[in-house]
């Protein structure tokens, strides 16, 4: 498939045209300390018409990685479900 001509405004160019799909840079999530568990999310989204931008959450453990792929809305519920977990962490104990 042929790059498009029109990008969405998240889309990094260079990471375009070598996956070919859309994607915006990849945002670590990264707390200044050393994990064990390794978090990056960016948008994607195919070149097909028609499509719509997806959530992509790279998991990597040791050698072994998952991607996950989730609508924005899944993405809106997930950060609101985890602001509500942070809170409860911050509550301690009953």
């Amino acid at each position: 498939m042929n790059a498009p001509t029109e990008h969405p405004r998240w889309c990094d160019r260079k990471t375009c045209d070598r996956l070919g799909v859309h994607a915006s840079r990849v945002l670590p999530v990264n707390t200044g300390r050393t994990e064990e568990t390794v978090l990056d999310v960016a948008l994607v989204q195919s070149w097909l018409p028609a499509s719509e931008p997806q959530l992509s959450m790279t998991v990597i453990d040791g050698v072994d990685f998952e991607q996950v792929l989730m609508s924005l809305g899944q993405g809106r519920v997930l950060a609101h479900r985890l602001r509500q977990l942070l809170d409860d962490a911050k509550g301690g104990a009953k």
